[in-house]
Formats: C-alpha cells, structure tokens, sequence
C-alpha cells in the first residue's frame, strides 16, 4: 500500500510540473503573440500617391474664320483639371498643316491656349484635335483654310492692263515701232524719263528682298527691259515716282 501510495503521490507531482510547463509553454507562446501582435502594429503604413483627378474636356474654339494659309491660328482649350504638354493637332485630308504649335503661358486648369502656324497647299475645311498622352480629348472642332492673298502689284498713276501714261514714257524715236505712237514722229512727246509710282501688298511668306524690272511687254517691242531695280527691303511695299 505504501508502494501505491508513493506511486500515486509521484503521478500526482508528475502531473503537476507536468500541468506547470504546459501552463508555461502557453504562457511563452501568449507572450510571443502578443509581441508579434504588437510589433505588427508598429509597421508604418506606407502612404499610397493620390490618383490625379482625370482631365475633363468640355470645349475647344479657334477663333474667327476662315483662316489663311500661313497665318497663326489661335485655340481655346476649355474643361476641368487641364495640365500643361498637351498638344494641338490641326489636320485637312489627313495631313498635318500645323507648322508649329505652342501653348500660350498663362492657362489654368480650366481654360489653355495654343497657337499653330498654319501650313498647306490646298485651301479647305480642317480638323482641330488637342492631343494629351498620346489620346485625344473628346471633344474637337473643324477651321476652313482659304489660299493666301495673292502678291499684288499695282500703281496709282494707271490701272492695271491700261496704257502707260505719256508722262512716264522713256523718250523719243526718229522711227518709232509699229504700235507706239507719240515715241517719234510726229506724234512725238517730250522724254520725261519718269518711272510710275509702283506699290505691293501680299508678298510670299519668307520674302526677303524685292526685285523691280520695267519691261515693255507689247508684241513689237520684244520684252525691251528700261530698267530695273533689286535688293529693295522686304519691308518696304512701294516705290515713289522718280
């Protein structure tokens, strides 16, 4: 009985140092969830970029028409969360007739500006797209081109196709050509030697001088030049009488 007694005693302090570590291994795992638990919690949480609002188009105008060829067409972006870089695009029959774009400083969010010089050799309606990423904007318009003016020639002492007045003749003739009365003979007129005041308007893009030749274009006078005159500043658009 005794044997028993001691071995039931044993098996009882067995069973409680055995009871003892569960209760400390628990503890310990407790403990260690509780430090990971609170070591989780001091992650910082990284901040994630704000999504830009998405840009909003809600009209676009080019200003008065029609446009010349070679003239500076002015645009009007208008929406909602506009950036800078965007691109303007201006099309007729496919191809581009923008020079060269520019966006004008001084835009906002809601309204930008751009200007194109145009380009073409065709005159005709034309499509007007602002481009931003390589994607257009949902909205769009259209301009008409018309052909540049034409360069124009003209003088105030005659009209255009009419005879030259006499006062402006070069001189006299003993034998005039067929066709010239009053260069000699007796229809004769004093030599005034006088050239008619000449004016121009409309030059060509990229005109840099001016070239003045005074040719008699009649059929018996074969092109005679009396004069001429070069490297006239492409400033200057008339030339005084003299």
């Amino acid at each position: 009985m005794m044997i028993n007694v001691f071995n039931l005693l044993n098996n009882n302090s067995l069973s409680r140092q055995m009871s003892r570590r569960r209760a400390c291994i628990a503890d310990r795992v407790l403990i260690c969830c509780l430090s990971l638990a609170v070591w989780a919690c001091d992650v910082p949480i990284m901040n994630q970029p704000a999504t830009p609002p998405e840009a909003v188009a809600t009209g676009l105008s080019c200003g008065s028409q029609p446009y010349s060829i070679n003239a500076v067409a002015s645009c009007e972006l208008r929406g909602r969360n506009l950036n800078s870089g965007y691109t303007l695009k201006i099309e007729a029959n496919g191809q581009s007739v923008c020079a060269a774009s520019t966006e004008i400083s001084g835009g906002s969010s809601s309204v930008r500006h751009y200007q194109c010089t145009l380009k073409a050799s065709t005159a005709g309606p034309a499509s007007v797209t602002v481009w931003a990423d390589n994607r257009a904007f949902s909205v769009n318009t259209t301009i008409t081109l018309t052909p540049p003016p034409a360069f124009k020639l003209s003088s105030s002492a005659f009209n255009n196709g009419s005879a030259l007045p006499t006062s402006y003749w070069a001189g006299m003739s003993p034998n005039p050509p067929l066709g010239h009365p009053g260069c000699g003979g007796s229809n004769a007129m004093p030599a005034s030697n006088t050239s008619p005041p000449l004016a121009w308007v409309d030059p060509p893009a990229g005109t840099q001088s001016f070239a003045l030749i005074m040719a008699d274009t009649s059929p018996t006078a074969s092109a005679y030049k009396h004069w001429s005159l070069w490297n006239i500043p492409a400033s200057q658009t008339s030339l005084a009488s003299a």
